[in-house]
């Protein structure tokens, strides 16, 4: 994504080059790097790795107050399309837009209520979540991922040391249009996966 939204990587740049600048990001830096953050939650929702989180029903269960789930039955949890209600996320939701996710420019401070999200590693006050149960890429509720935070600590420090040292983009020969073409035909198996290789050139930026 960041290889062909050059823009966004851009402000990606300019965000670590002002947090951490040259020196190598610890663990107190991490609720400063809130856009590397909101560049992980926009990639899981347009494409959560698990597209579908069984779950199974504790006792009868009204859903939307009208639709009976038997004691045991078993349900999945259609997350694609979950991350794709215009309803939540409104209607640019085939946009990679990773701003969406900032809560720094809210007029009013986020709360837990307003995150919808109380599971294990819960973000805070600077990242902004739709309603409860419109994001799920770590699933939800108390059986919810229990790695979720080590996973955000560990991606933002991953893209952070890359990308304040390199840029990237398409290999030749690949366009924007292709790559689609490519992940739209992805499938799953046990994580969703692209049908082929897209390749990346990376390049050093130069050192200021």
């Amino acid at each position: 994504m960041l290889a062909i939204h050059p823009d966004i990587q851009d402000k990606l740049y300019s965000e670590i080059r002002q947090t951490i600048g040259d020196k190598v990001p610890t663990y107190d830096d991490f609720p400063n790097l809130v856009y590397p953050l909101c560049i992980m939650f926009e990639t899981l929702r347009m494409f959560p790795p698990v597209v579908g989180i069984p779950k199974k029903a504790n006792g009868d269960q009204l859903l939307l107050g009208k639709y009976l789930i038997p004691n045991g039955t078993y349900t999945f949890f259609d997350t694609v399309n979950l991350h794709h209600n215009k309803h939540a996320w409104g209607t640019d939701i085939h946009i990679f837009n990773p701003s969406r996710f900032d809560g720094r420019n809210l007029t009013q401070q986020v709360t837990e209520k307003d995150t919808g999200d109380t599971s294990p590693g819960a973000t805070y006050e600077k990242i902004k979540m739709p309603a409860k149960g419109a994001f799920a890429p770590f699933s939800e509720g108390a059986r919810s991922c229990l790695g979720r935070k080590f996973a955000q600590v560990e991606f933002v420090a991953c893209l952070v040391m890359v990308m304040r040292s390199w840029s990237v983009e398409l290999a030749e020969g690949w366009s924007t249009e292709r790559v689609w073409e490519v992940i739209n035909k992805s499938i799953t198996i046990i994580t969703l996966v692209p049908t082929e290789d897209i390749p990346l050139v990376f390049k050093k930026r130069p050192v200021n």
